[in-house]
């Protein structure tokens, strides 16, 4: 039910401060169009600061030999202070090695969040991949995305992803 709860609050936009009341009226013409041009200059960070990607449909996870990668997604409200993705993730099960395991694909739900917005660029730094297993409770990977530029032509030392449980 709780899942089920957040879920409608993503999709629909709304939130306890959405209810309060509103002393004058938002003009929801120009926030709209600001967040459709946001949307146009907003990337992620794919292995590694140089390298930045705009609404992927696919997106490398194990950048040193591509064994799991997510593909197939599918984003709402790119550009916004978080987007929301569905897609799947394929595994390498390096079964009996690497170069000739299987892949194995799941569903995932994907979070691109802690928006990072620069003169002319902005770039999601924190990615959360949920496999979509029946009844929730997913199992759940953090990955905190490359500081440094402030878009294509950024500046700055990159920083390796990390990946975190939980």
């Amino acid at each position: 039910m709780a899942a089920g709860l957040v879920a409608v609050t993503l999709l629909t936009g709304c939130s306890i401060a959405d209810r309060a009341p509103r002393t004058s009226p938002i003009p929801t013409h120009a926030a709209g169009s600001d967040t459709a041009d946001r949307a146009e200059v907003t990337y992620l960070p794919e292995c590694g600061p140089d390298s930045l990607v705009k609404r992927p449909s696919s997106y490398v996870l194990a950048c040193g030999d591509g064994g799991e990668l997510l593909e197939d997604l599918t984003w709402r409200a790119w550009g916004e202070e978080s987007a929301t993705a569905g897609g799947n993730m394929v595994t390498n099960d390096c079964n009996p090695n690497c170069a000739e395991g299987s892949d194995i694909s799941n569903p995932v739900k994907v979070v691109a969040d802690q928006l990072s917005v620069g003169e002319g660029t902005s770039v999601y730094r924190r990615l959360t991949v949920t496999l979509d297993t029946p009844g929730g409770g997913g199992v759940q990977t953090v990955l905190h995305l490359p500081e440094g530029g402030e878009g294509p032509s950024g500046d700055g030392p990159p920083e390796l992803p990390t990946m975190s449980d939980g």
